[in-house]
Formats: structure tokens, sequence, C-alpha cells
């Protein structure tokens, strides 16, 4: 962001970076208490989730022995509405990147390190896998895991639960409504009900007021969903 380095942002640029050098030191503090190693960095996945082809960049790879693995994806925001999402099961970005080491592996292996490729297969055939986040504004990393890490580790929580089931649940839904044709339209309720309910902030209906334009009133006929 070439702005911050004008002199009128010069104190938000400082705070910015302060908050940055704290975050990276406690998140350094974690990673050495729970013995973690990075394999990989900005990795390149691809995989498989319903028939359907996917694929994206997970942030980080981390190795935990014996032969544990998480997909660690940072967040520039604080832990309260992703603590909610992960508890109400409506995670599911991490949990896609896991989908695609379980289901097909590298995207570009002659870019990884070399053995990756190797040491995911090992993982995925007789290993295990899990999914965490850091947000950097409150330092807080969540885990999906449960048992993996030594319960002393400060700002790290194990939520063990089912982070994503719902949410991967829901996807499996769409892609069913979609193959039948049909396209569910948000409905007026959606924004609160992701919000209280979900821990998902829908930011898509404020974006664009045309958007709304195509939600439908919630008492309406169901018949005008995909219901049936």
């Amino acid at each position: 962001m070439p702005f911050l380095h004008r002199r009128e942002w010069k104190v938000e640029r400082k705070h910015l970076q302060q908050e940055i050098v704290k975050a990276a030191l406690q998140w350094r503090e974690i990673l050495f208490h729970a013995g973690a190693r990075p394999v990989a960095v900005e990795i390149s996945l691809k995989g498989e989730l319903h028939g359907v082809p996917i694929h994206g960049n997970a942030d980080l790879l981390l190795e935990l022995p014996p032969n544990r693995l998480y997909v660690v994806d940072y967040k520039k925001s604080s832990s309260n509405d992703r603590r909610k999402r992960m508890e109400a099961g409506y995670d599911h970005q991490a949990e896609l990147y896991r989908t695609m080491i379980r289901t097909g592996g590298l995207e570009k292996p002659e870019k990884a390190p070399a053995g990756l490729a190797e040491k995911l297969a090992g993982i995925r055939d007789t290993g295990e896998i899990g999914t965490l986040y850091y947000l950097m504004n409150d330092q807080t990393a969540l885990a999906d895991s449960a048992g993996w890490l030594p319960v002393s580790i400060g700002n790290l929580e194990e939520m063990q639960n089912s982070t994503s089931g719902n949410a991967m649940k829901l996807i499996q839904e769409r892609f069913a409504q979609l193959r039948r044709g049909c396209i569910e339209l948000n409905t007026t309720t959606d924004e609160k009900e992701f919000k209280d309910k979900r821990g998902i902030s829908a930011y898509a209906l404020k974006g664009s007021p045309l958007v709304g334009m195509w939600m439908i009133n919630a008492n309406i006929d169901r018949r005008l969903k995909c219901s049936e």
C-alpha cells in the first residue's frame, strides 16, 4: 500500500508496524512451545470436492511430531467471530485446504520444497491433518484439533469439535441444488442469521445494492426457494 509511505500516514504506519511485530513475536512463541516446524509457505494445493475440482493457496503448513500436519491460515482480524464460527461448525476455508491435501496434493510440485509431495502423501495415508487460524489482531491461534498440544500454551486454543461440519454439509447441499438447476436466493433475514448463528459477516450483502435487489422476503412462499 504505497500511500502508507506518505507523511500524513506516519502514525497509522507506525501503529501497523507495531501490531505486525507483536503478532509475529507471539506466533513465534506459539510455534516454539508447540514444537511445530514450518514445511511450506504460500503453497498451492489442488483436489476434489463432491466431484468438483478445487484449488487454493494455503498460507502455511506446519509439521508436528509424530506424524501430524496443521494447515494454517492467517487473518488480520480478532478471534471473536472466528471462534464463534468454528464453535458453530460453519468454518470452511482451512477445511477446503485440508480436503485438497486428502484428495489431491500439490498444484505445482515443481515449485514446492524438495520432498514435500512425499511428506504430504505420507501424512495423508498414515498421519493426521488439522486446521489452524492465527488471528493477528489479538494474537490468538484457534485449532480444530483435540489433544495435539500442551494445555499450557498461551493464546492457542484447541476447539476439540467439528469446526466445519455444518459448512461442508451446506456446500454439499448447494452442489446438489445446482445439479438440479436450482439457485436459492438470499432472504431478508440472512444477514442477521449469518452473523448470529454462524459467526459470518455477510460482506456481499453490504458491498453492492444490487445484491439486495435479488433478496426475497423471508416469509414468502417457500416454493420460491430450493426446498423441494
